[in-house]
């Protein structure tokens, strides 16, 4: 019985085509992330510009862009649309 915490580390050895498809994995991976990014950025600003318009008695108005879920289950639902 171990009486604290124990870690283990393991290297990779991959061969030329492993190598290629782990880039591949990478690159798709930052894509994706670059994606929703700019996605959520360009939804977060344009609600803003939305605020900042005032209505015809003074009043800041209402977003009619709606909002973007930021959970994971979202944006995975999305791309795979």
């Amino acid at each position: 019985m171990l009486s604290r915490a124990v870690t283990f580390q393991f290297a990779l050895d991959p061969n030329l085509e492993q190598r290629v498809l782990l880039a591949k994995c990478a690159g798709a991976r930052r894509y994706t992330v670059n994606y929703h990014l700019a996605r959520v950025k360009a939804n977060l600003e344009a609600r803003s510009s939305e605020r900042d318009d005032l209505t015809d008695e003074g009043t800041p108005r209402q977003p009619s862009t709606p909002s973007l879920s930021w959970t994971a289950f979202s944006f995975i639902n999305e791309f795979n649309a």
